[in-house]
């Protein structure tokens, strides 16, 4: 059930344009995950400490222990993909900075070099 209360919860946000109802759900999002977080571990607490080896290989065990890892997996993977994201991000900002500070050197020097032609005949 609070599985398809966060699907739904997820597609009206996707419906929703308006920015106050964006910040609302992003929050109940984070309390969601945090929730989803917290209830994996509390599997495999139970599955490691509290099961018996023979509760273990039952179907109920075994479900425990898959949703308590397919949980665990999908979060660090979804903070380790939004961490390549944002190194990414900040590496093309850095990237872009650069480059504008390149092309504005140079456009410095060429002005530079356009103000005083008598430099460069003298030099000649």
């Amino acid at each position: 059930g609070i599985q398809i209360g966060y699907s739904v919860l997820y597609f009206l946000g996707l419906c929703c344009k308006q920015e106050s109802c964006m910040k609302s759900l992003n929050n109940c999002y984070s309390c969601i995950g945090l929730f989803f977080f917290a209830w994996s571990i509390i599997g495999l607490i139970i599955y490691d400490q509290q099961m018996t080896t023979e509760c273990q290989n039952e179907p109920i065990g075994i479900m425990i222990l898959a949703w308590s890892v397919i949980q665990l997996t999908l979060g660090f993977g979804i903070c380790c993909c939004l961490l390549i994201v944002v190194c990414c991000g900040i590496g093309l900002f850095a990237m872009a900075s650069d480059a504008q500070a390149v092309s504005e050197s140079e456009a410095d020097g060429l002005g530079a070099e356009d103000e005083d032609p008598l430099k460069a005949s003298e030099e000649i």
